[in-house]
């Protein structure tokens, strides 16, 4: 009797195993949680924000290698990839790495002039960037890479740091602050 009892439970067992194994194939993957950031004079109001390296031609149509910082309106720990995430503002980071290296741009610490070419050309060992934000033109100004976050093989970026101080014009022509700060995983 202890056989069919044992036999007759494991097939709701089974069962179990089955609808937990479906409910966490439904779940899907949101990506990365974002971290905290501001940004003084971007509407909606920027909350978090994450990271990504691209691969993309600058302004002489050369492929280069550089990063993304995304500023989105959704708040810290926000899934990178999640529904509704909405990009408020954005800073591409070129540099003069060839894409044809492979891999991601290596960046340092130190400011990076956000300039008005879209897209723009980093000097020789440089790196340059522009800005775009929601309703604001002509954005120029600085980001400061404060921190590059890396994994335990030390070569791997995992999360940049730092601030921007920049300014454009609205729609009516009136000048904009967009100064703040940010904490950005790398989005995966």
């Amino acid at each position: 009797m202890s056989t069919i009892a044992r036999g007759s439970d494991t097939v709701p067992r089974m069962r179990r195993i089955a609808c937990v194994l479906l409910v966490l194939a439904a779940c899907g993957d949101d990506g990365t949680p974002t971290q905290m950031a501001t940004l003084t004079g971007a509407l909606p109001a920027v909350k978090s924000a994450y990271s990504r390296p691209f691969k993309g031609a600058d302004g002489t149509g050369t492929s280069v290698l550089g990063w993304k910082v995304d500023f989105v309106n959704v708040g810290a720990g926000t899934g990178c990839k999640a529904d509704g995430i909405k990009v408020v503002a954005s800073v591409g980071i070129f540099t003069d790495q060839p894409a044809s290296n492979g891999g991601n741009a290596v960046l340092t610490s130190g400011d990076i002039n956000i300039v008005l070419d879209a897209p723009p050309t980093a000097v020789s060992g440089g790196f340059v960037a522009n800005m775009g934000v929601d309703q604001i033109a002509n954005v120029e100004g600085i980001i400061s890479i404060t921190g590059i976050g890396k994994a335990a093989d030390g070569k791997t970026v995992t999360k940049l740091e730092g601030t921007v101080n920049a300014g454009g014009m609205d729609a009516n022509m009136a000048a904009v602050s967009l100064d703040g700060t940010f904490e950005a995983p790398v989005c995966n």
